[in-house]
């Protein structure tokens, strides 16, 4: 077992800087990845110590077509894996080290169109990599996207299956819960000067019947004076399979932040309600604005709330470069008054470009599910 860690860790750090002085001969256009090692500890009695990491690679251009693999691992050290995967599964599902393909693709670039069929790690409201753990969420999907408005990109996929830390099954592709698929639309719009905008609607397809979901947000950020600022409103349907009694859900989310830039301190508040059934996260993370490290507003159920409020502190501006810390503090409630909270302290430091440490605890009481717990989490990176 310690051979094959050790021998991994190499094999992905050496063949990635090989092939990354090469670049410039062969049919390589670019090789990249990380190598990661990844520490949790929580009072449920999970301990998880695992390397692992990403070498990617991409082929350069023949008639516009080009072709990338991206090969991710994990494996766990030392015996580490006590119990089981903890908050966010650092390993298969039986608990296992793994290794998997998480990208196989052909890319087509025409103009301002691009086409990417395959798996691929994608970056939607409903469907991201929420690259918490070790090996992130990547999907076996169909993928175009379009440039040709000035200032506006136009997007459209079709997911039918997912690997990766919030899959049913984080080891191999299985489909996404929706057996028929889910199919997107998304236009994003940058037009107006520090004002972004984007819209999506979601079709998603299962035996036990297809439902909907819509996003729209609107983001105008700017900086005046060293002043820098953000005001972001967030708005989402989602349709409920028709033998959820709760019915639909209509989500409404605010966002507001600020900070001195001198002082390196940026303090966000944001504000969640979902007036309906349950809230969805979809295949990732979600969207929605007060999601932190463990609880997002899904855990508040049917007709939920949460507001947060969170800080982050550049100290460079004491004299301590490369070093952000950040801290949250989360507050859910149910429609019964039932309450949930979160209290996030996280610490990064990006030592140069290549190499970054980082750690977050998290300290969650939550009578709304009965399940209270404390987490922290702490990984290398090691990025060529």
């Amino acid at each position: 077992m310690k051979k094959r860690i050790i021998l991994s860790a190499i094999a992905i750090a050496t063949i990635g800087n090989f092939a990354y002085a090469n670049t410039n001969t062969g049919i390589i256009k670019k090789t990249n990845g990380y190598v990661r090692v990844g520490y949790q500890n929580d009072t449920k009695g999970n301990i998880n110590l695992a390397i692992g990491g990403k070498l990617h690679t991409e082929t350069k251009k023949w008639n516009n077509i080009s072709i990338g693999l991206s090969f991710y691992t994990t494996h766990i050290i030392g015996g580490l894996n006590t119990k089981g995967n903890g908050f966010y599964p650092f390993f298969s599902s039986d608990n296992q080290s793994y290794s998997i393909l998480g990208e196989a693709y052909i890319k087509g670039e025409f103009k301002n169109t691009l086409v990417k069929i395959g798996r691929q790690e994608l970056n939607t409201p409903y469907a991201d990599p929420d690259d918490l753990g070790m090996i992130p969420n990547t999907f076996e999907a169909a993928l175009f996207q379009n440039t040709d408005f000035q200032n506006t990109t136009f997007t459209a996929v079709y997911i039918k299956d997912m690997a990766g830390i919030d899959a049913a099954v984080p080891e191999r592709f299985t489909d996404t819960g929706m057996s028929k698929g889910v199919y997107a639309a998304g236009i994003e719009y940058k037009g107006i000067k520090n004002l972004a905008i984007q819209g999506w609607y979601y079709s998603i397809r299962d035996k036990a019947g297809d439902r909907s979901f819509t996003y729209f947000e609107g983001a105008y950020s700017g900086e005046k004076e060293n002043i820098e600022y953000e005001t972001a409103a967030q708005f989402a349907t989602q349709e409920a399979l028709k033998n959820d009694t709760e019915g639909n859900a209509k989500i409404y989310g605010i966002k507001v932040s600020g900070g001195y830039k001198p002082s390196g301190l940026i303090l966000t508040l944001a504000y969640n309600k979902d007036n309906g059934t349950t809230a969805d996260n979809g295949f990732g993370g979600g969207p929605f604005y007060t999601s932190a490290e463990h609880l997002s507003l899904a855990d508040a159920g049917a007709d939920g709330k949460v507001y947060a409020i969170s800080g982050e502190w550049d100290t460079s501006s004491v004299g301590i470069k490369n070093v952000t810390i950040g801290a949250g503090y989360f507050g859910l409630k149910d429609k019964n008054n039932n309450k949930a909270y979160e209290k996030d302290v996280s610490i990064n430091y990006n030592y140069n470009d290549n190499l970054s440490l980082s750690a977050v605890y998290s300290n969650i009481n939550d009578n709304i599910n009965g399940n209270d717990f404390k987490n922290i989490r702490a990984f290398a990176n090691y990025k060529f």
